[in-house]
């Protein structure tokens, strides 16, 4: 984010309602929420396209491109995705009246052995008052070779809902939950 100028940046370049922001590995800065994605760097701000009704709710910017968590804007259907910057490649979708106004998907991480993990949010409705009365955070990880696999205290996390993720510089991914913290050292939790 130091190499954007950021003295030159304002609302009107940014012109969405920001729920996440990342940096690239160029420094560039991102930008995803309701509206779209935006891209700024130290000589422009612009935006990429995608369908009109797709929320950004995570950006995990890498050398390939963008992972992007997605929802429509009528909250009914939500993706896991990757640009190229050019073409939207969608690894795995859910469409249920069951998702909530929480940005779905909430952090992506990428491990040293390259494994994407990210927090999924789902909610529940209470009754016909549409009030939202829980909501479940659960833990996935998806590799190209093996799909996607779902991670719950079965597998060794502290407690089944999850809040947050982060990837030390060793490569170790730590893991907030409800019942604590938990450490996966790329084959197991602990």
């Amino acid at each position: 984010f130091s190499d954007v100028n950021q003295s030159t940046v304002t609302q009107r370049d940014i012109d969405i309602d920001a729920l996440c922001i990342a940096t690239d590995p160029q420094g560039d800065l991102w930008i995803g929420g309701r509206g779209g994605l935006r891209h700024l760097t130290t000589a422009a701000s612009e935006r990429l396209d995608l369908a009109e009704d797709l929320v950004v709710t995570a950006i995990l910017p890498v050398v390939e491109g963008l992972y992007l968590g997605l929802r429509t804007a009528t909250r009914d259907h939500i993706q896991f995705a990757f640009h190229d910057g050019k073409n939207l490649q969608i690894i795995w979708e859910k469409r249920s009246d069951e998702v909530s106004s929480l940005p779905p998907i909430l952090r992506i991480i990428r491990t040293r052995d390259q494994d994407l993990f990210f927090v999924c949010h789902f909610s529940h409705q209470a009754g016909s008052m549409h009030i939202w009365s829980e909501v479940d955070r659960f833990l996935a990880r998806w590799n190209p070779a093996s799909g996607l696999t779902w991670y719950s205290s079965k597998d060794g996390l502290p407690h089944d809902r999850v809040y947050d993720l982060l990837a030390d510089r060793s490569g170790v991914l730590w893991v907030a939950t409800w019942g604590g913290i938990g450490r996966y050292d790329g084959t197991r939790f602990e």
